[in-house]
Formats: structure tokens, sequence, C-alpha cells
């Protein structure tokens, strides 16, 4: 991922100086995203759980007004109540299982005062991998989620037999 990551770098930030914003589930995968952002001579701002509140929004300041700090390299301790409208490039290095959370990660580029007319959302998924049975997951949360909560379709048929075969859906996915 991460020599796949310099590539996508190289085109985005470094060719055409845009903004980007990097989320990953692990802070070891931050120290290692970091080392490359370095190496590549990218200026970025490095948020999550362990940066005091009190500095947060001096990080977040420092993204926004800073036309040389070109990334936001972030746990999902940044994932709320951001407001990074001045990208409109997301890299996911891992996904959530939850397609709330990605949604939120989302959320943080695509919102009232975005500049762009379009946003780009890189998600990071290993072939044949754990990944891929994870992107799949999040798809039969995210259709469960519309069926029940915005009544999408015209029934939401969860008695017994239809649970069994979600569950049935679940175990094949991840064998």
């Amino acid at each position: 991922k991460l020599v796949e990551l310099v590539s996508i770098l190289k085109e985005i930030v470094v060719e055409n100086r845009r903004k980007v914003i990097i989320f990953t589930e692990w802070t070891g995968m931050t120290y290692l995203v970091g080392k490359v952002l370095s190496e590549l001579g990218i200026n970025f701002v490095e948020f999550s759980g362990k940066v005091p509140t009190e500095k947060r929004q001096l990080l977040i300041d420092e993204f926004r007004e800073n036309p040389e700090c070109m990334v936001f390299l972030s746990t999902d301790a940044g994932g709320v109540g951001l407001n990074l409208q001045n990208t409109d490039c997301l890299i996911n290095i891992e996904l959530p299982w939850n397609p709330a959370k990605l949604n939120q990660r989302i959320g943080r580029i695509h919102r009232i005062g975005q500049k762009s007319s379009k946003i780009n959302i890189i998600n990071m998924i290993s072939r044949n991998s754990i990944e891929e049975k994870v992107y799949a997951g999040i798809g039969l949360k995210q259709e469960l989620f519309n069926a029940v909560i915005d009544g999408a379709g015209e029934e939401v048929d969860f008695s017994h037999e239809n649970k069994n075969r979600f569950v049935e859906e679940l175990r094949n996915m991840f064998n």
C-alpha cells in the first residue's frame, strides 16, 4: 500500500498541488505514512487521539490556512466535527467496518462550502485479502441500513428465514 501511496501522492499532491486527507485505522500506519510524506518532501499535519484537545484546532487551522501544508493525516479521531472542505481528495488506507464511519470520513470534505464540484475518494484495498471481505461487508451493512432506516424498498423482511439467509451470506463472505 505504501508503494502505491507514493505513486498516488506524486500525482495528486506533487504534480497537481491538491490537498489530500489520508485516513488510517492505526497509529502505527500514521507513522509509516508520515515517513513516506517526509521522504517525498510533502508538508503535513498528523491528527490522532494522541493529540491533546487544545492542540487539535491548531492542526486543523494549519491544514486549512497554510498553502504549503498539503496532507491531513488522521486516524478516526479526526472523523467527527471536522470541516475540511478546502480539499477534494480523501484516501482511505484501510476501511472501517462500519459504513457510517466511512460516510463520516467522506463527510469531512463533502460539505457545504466545498470549493470543488467533484470529490475523489480512494479506497486502498489489497487483492485477495480480508479487506475485500470487509468492503463487501460494508456494502451488506449499508443495504440493511438503507432498507431499515431509509425505507428503501417496499418492505423489510427480517423474518427468521431471511435473518438466517443474511447471516449465511456473511458466513460465506468470510468462508
